[in-house]
C-alpha cells in the first residue's frame, strides 16, 4: 500500500530535557494542522578517500545528521498557539475560560518531540530536539492567513519508525482557521486602522546555531543555541498619497498591530481571537513604481526592533481561545 499524504498525521510534544523524548501518556501530544511539510533527519554518506591498489572506489561512512524541515499551513486559533510558543519561546496564560495566551520573546526556546505518523502503512517517525529556527508571517486578500515555519532538531529517535504511535490518544482538535476576509479582521498601522494595504509579509528569525556538532553524539548536534531575533518584512498599499512614504523617509517610528478572529472573538469555542503586534518599526524607503497602466503600489520594507515600548517585545501575540494552556 503507498503511504499518502492526506493521512499522515503531525504530533508535537514539548520535551523537558532537550534532545530526548519525553514519557508520554495518552493525550499528552497535539496533532498540528497544516499545509505541507518536510521535517527529517537525513545523513549523507562520506567517501572514503583511501586508496586500495585499483581504480574502485573504498567503502564510505554515514556522516553527520542534518536535522530540520519546514512546516506551512492556514494560521487557526486553536492549536497553532503552539508554534507561537516554539517561535517565541515565552507565553503567559491569565483567565479560567476562555483564556488568553501572551506570547513573548523569551530568553530561551523551547524543544519539541515531532512524530510523522503514516497511518495507513503502520510506520511512525519520531524526531527529537526540535527547535523553531524561524517563520513567515504572509497576508494577503485571498482568504486564509499564511505561516510557514523552519526547524531544526538534533535527529531521530532511537526507536523510530516505530510501529504504532507515541501516543495512543493525542489531542486533536476543530481546525479553526482566520479568514482575512472576515468582516472583523482589522490592521492597524501607527495606531490606526489603514484600509488601503493589499499585502503585509514579515519573518521572524531566532538565529539558531546549527552547526553545534560534538564527537560523543554519533554526528548528531550536541546542543541547539539561540541567537539575536530578527525581524524583517515588506507592506504593500495602494499609493493614494505620500504619508507611508514621509515615514520612511523622515524615519519615523510607527506601529503594525493585526486583529484577525472568529465569531465574536470572546475566546470561547469557534470565537477565537488572535492580535499579532509590532510595537516599534522603521521602514527603509522605496520610491513608488509604475509597472504597468493600472494603479501604482506602495512597497515598503521595514524592521521591528525593541528599545522603550512598555510591552518589552519586538513581536508579540495574544491568543484568546478554550486552551487552558499551552
Amino acid at each position: 500500500m503507498l503511504a499518502k499524504g492526506a493521512n499522515l498525521k503531525l504530533l508535537m510534544v514539548e520535551e523537558t530535557t532537550w534532545g530526548t523524548k519525553p514519557t508520554i501518556t495518552a493525550g499528552d501530544s497535539v496533532r498540528i494542522p497544516f499545509d505541507t511539510e518536510s521535517l527529517g533527519a537525513s545523513q549523507e554518506r562520506q567517501q572514503n578517500p583511501h586508496l586500495k591498489g585499483d581504480r574502485n572506489p573504498a567503502r564510505g561512512v554515514l556522516g553527520r545528521v542534518d536535522a530540520g524541515g519546514d512546516i506551512s499551513c492556514k494560521l487557526n486559533g486553536l492549536d497553532h498557539g503552539l508554534l507561537l510558543k516554539a517561535l517565541l519561546g515565552s507565553v503567559t496564560t491569565t483567565g479560567t475560560g476562555p483564556y488568553t495566551h501572551t506570547f513573548k520573546i523569551g530568553s530561551s526556546l523551547p524543544s519539541f518531540t515531532i512524530e510523522k505518523g503514516f497511518a495507513d502503512i503502520g510506520q511512525y517517525f519520531v524526531l527529537t530536539g526540535f527547535k523553531c529556527a524561524s517563520a513567515r508571517f504572509a497576508l494577503n486578500p485571498d482568504g486564509f492567513f499564511d505561516l510557514s515555519t523552519t526547524w531544526m532538531g538534533k535527529g531521530e529517535d532511537a526507536s523510530s519508525p516505530a510501529a504504532s504511535s507515541m501516543d495512543s490518544a493525542p489531542t486533536e482538535r476543530t481546525d479553526a482557521v482566520f479568514s482575512m476576509t472576515d468582516a472583523n479582521m482589522v490592521i492597524q498601522e501607527g495606531g490606526a486602522n489603514i484600509a488601503t494595504l493589499t499585502g503585509l509579509e514579515f519573518s521572524y528569525e531566532n538565529g539558531l546555531d546549527g552547526n553545534v556538532y560534538t564527537l560523543a553524539n554519533q554526528g548528531q548536534r550536541g546542543a541547539l543555541p539561540a541567537g539575536a531575533v530578527r525581524i524583517t518584512g515588506e507592506l504593500t498599499a495602494l499609493f493614494e498619497d505620500v504619508s507611508l512614504y514621509n515615514k520612511a523617509k523622515n524615519s519615523t517610528e510607527t506601529s503594525i498591530a493585526i486583529t484577525l478572529q472568529r465569531g465574536d472573538g470572546s475566546g470561547s469555542a469557534g470565537n477565537e481571537k488572535l492580535q499579532l503586534f509590532l510595537d516599534e518599526i522603521l521602514f527603509g524607503k522605496a520610491i513608488p513604481k509604475a509597472e504597468g497602466p493600472a494603479g501604482v503600489l506602495l512597497k515598503l520594507p521595514f524592521e521591528a526592533y525593541y528599545e522603550d515600548a512598555a510591552e518589552a517585545s519586538a513581536f508579540r501575540a495574544v491568543l484568546l481561545n478554550s486552551i487552558a494552556a499551552y
